[in-house]
């Protein structure tokens, strides 16, 4: 099942502003986390299932993963250069 990929404007912002190696990277992380989000991230904090981190070479990006409406939503990212 392919989740739903929702973004706040704001945030949307921060990713548009991203050199665009770390876009495009972050991009394809994204497409992978749509179609399996679990398996394609890590815990954030306690594994609740719900808040995962996806990990690129460039960046960090904290996820809010909404299983019963099938979302994926940005909630923060990180540019670690």
């Amino acid at each position: 099942m392919i989740y739903d990929l929702h973004w706040d404007p704001e945030l949307y912002k921060t990713y548009a502003s991203l050199p665009a190696p770390a876009r495009r990277e972050l991009a394809a992380s994204l497409i992978d986390a749509q179609a399996d989000p679990l398996s394609a991230t890590l815990p954030y904090g306690h594994d609740d299932g719900v808040i995962r981190l996806l990990e690129t070479g460039g960046t960090l990006t904290v996820l809010l993963i909404c299983h019963t409406k099938t979302k994926v939503a940005p909630v923060q990212i990180t540019f670690a250069g």
